[in-house]
């Protein structure tokens, strides 16, 4: 069985078809090219160095005088969007082919081992010089190990890291730095640069990315609708949709108790259902007079709350408490308590509800607040989509991301599923858009199609821990024997 799901699933089509990989090969000449050497020595500290054939990371000596030398190199990537995953990115410096000039690589008094660091602040090619020598960092600086041979290339070097940094952050990004790991002498290396007279020696970077295939949107949400649930016995069958109050509250009434809860509903129709919630932030705002239900009030203890996904439709003009919609606790968000009649409780985390909403319609109808000890006196009080004030009624701001899909590899039907978030960091959440009745088996692959991870499920919903995988695309494919479906994953940290 096995097997069999292994072919299904690898047969059908390549991995760098389904992720749309590009590769770009650059190794500009003189007209395009931009690096330069910066001389260190003090009497050539203001001297531009940018059209020389040599590239060197050196310490040496200069009629009896120590010059440290670095060298910069920058290669154009603005065509690779911001956002997009670097699967690769290897570096090739060729060995300077001449003893003149500065010279061929050498270790005369020890390692001429060299650091490749990213450069972070602007340069340009015809006037930089050692005394306006641009900043860098070493964050994911790489070696390049010392040789003594005075011909060796140095093909290949993987610079992944570095070049995901540079597209990541393009601000701040203006391409390699050389110099020597020990600036003593009389040490060396050095390259042909993009002046060089042979085109093949000249500096040359290979990237495969995948472009950045994620659109986010976000959204600002006021209520469609809200009302309290009252309690009190003699209110059970009472409407209150038209309050412009919102309480959760444990209290007496004339002598007599009653606990209320409320609930509020967004248009969440505007989000397609495939859609991924990358965040979804609800603020609730502290009714502000002592008049109706009153303010925020912890008399007799913690007033916390809960925020519960409400699972069966409800009218906000008929909703009664003998008509009490059901409720979930999955996801469910804890209100901490306040003592602050007055107190706002803005951006609350409602991102994994929302998700669910989102993808699940039929049995989401909004949030219900209800105290986490529905014991006299407790209350918290906002406003409700029926304040005067309209600053202060609900907010749900949301932002989404539709990926674009990899499709089915198997045919129809397509094996329905979602992870998020896009990008994530250590955990993807699934859910699995099936009944239920079979096994589901998935595999996360990684760019060169081998099996990373593998697990299986009856659950509606996996988590699936990823802190073990290096950033970058990976794929996740799953089946249940009777449909086969893929999503893309991005992970980074």
């Amino acid at each position: 069985m096995r097997s069999t799901y292994v072919h299904v699933l690898f047969g059908v089509c390549s991995l760098s078809t389904a992720l749309a990989q590009t590769t770009m090969v650059l190794q500009p000449g003189p007209q395009d090219g931009k690096d330069a050497t910066l001389h260190g020595l003090s009497s050539e500290a203001n001297t531009n160095y940018g059209h020389i054939p040599e590239f060197p990371s050196m310490a040496w000596t200069f009629n009896g005088a120590t010059g440290i030398i670095r060298s910069a190199v920058a290669f154009d990537l603005a065509q690779i969007p911001v956002g997009s995953t670097v699967i690769s990115a290897h570096l090739s410096m060729y060995a300077f082919d001449s003893n003149t000039g500065f010279g061929q690589h050498s270790s005369m008094s020890g390692s001429n081992a060299t650091w490749i660091r990213r450069i972070t602040s602007p340069w340009e090619e015809n006037t930089v010089t050692w005394n306006t020598h641009p900043t860098w960092t070493n964050f994911h600086q790489v070696v390049i190990p010392g040789t003594s041979d005075p011909n060796l290339h140095y093909a290949d070097i993987d610079v992944k890291e570095l070049v995901q940094d540079m597209v990541d952050e393009p601000e701040g990004s203006f391409g390699f730095l050389f110099m020597l790991l020990d600036e003593f002498a009389n040490r060396r290396m050095n390259f042909a640069s993009s002046d060089h007279p042979n085109a093949a020696l000249r500096p040359k970077l290979v990237v495969t990315y995948v472009p950045n295939s994620v659109e986010e949107d976000c959204v600002t949400l006021t209520a469609e609708k809200d009302a309290p649930l009252h309690g009190l016995a003699t209110q059970v069958d009472n409407n209150w949709g038209t309050n412009d109050q919102f309480p959760v509250m444990a209290w007496t009434f004339t002598g007599v108790s009653g606990v209320v809860r409320s609930v509020v509903s967004f248009d969440l129709s505007t989000i397609p259902t495939d859609a991924v919630v990358n965040s979804a932030h609800l603020s609730m705002y502290a009714y502000d007079t002592e008049v109706g239900f009153g303010l925020h009030s912890q008399l007799s203890g913690s007033n916390a709350a809960w925020i519960r996904r409400v699972t069966s439709p409800w009218e906000e003009y008929l909703v009664t408490w003998n008509t009490h919609p059901t409720w979930t606790t999955n996801d469910q968000v804890s209100i901490p308590g306040t003592s602050d009649p007055e107190q706002h409780y803005e951006g609350i985390d409602v991102t994994e509800m929302v998700h669910t909403m989102v993808g699940q319609p039929a049995s989401s109808h909004g949030f219900l607040f209800m105290l986490q000890t529905e014991v006299l006196y407790r209350r918290l009080n906002f406003a409700s989509r029926n304040h005067a004030d309209p600053s202060l009624w609900p907010k749900l701001e949301v932002c989404y991301s539709t990926v674009a899909s990899v499709g089915d590899l198997a045919g129809p039907p397509g094996l329905a599923f979602q992870a998020y978030p896009v990008p994530a960091a250590d955990l993807v959440h699934i859910d699995w858009r099936t009944d239920g009745m079979l096994p589901i088996q998935y595999e996360v692959l990684d760019t060169g199609g081998r099996v990373l991870l593998t697990a299986t499920t009856r659950e509606q919903r996996s988590a699936l821990h990823v802190g073990g995988l290096a950033p970058g695309l990976y794929l996740l494919r799953a089946t249940d024997g009777r449909a086969v479906g893929a999503q893309r994953i991005v992970i980074a940290r």
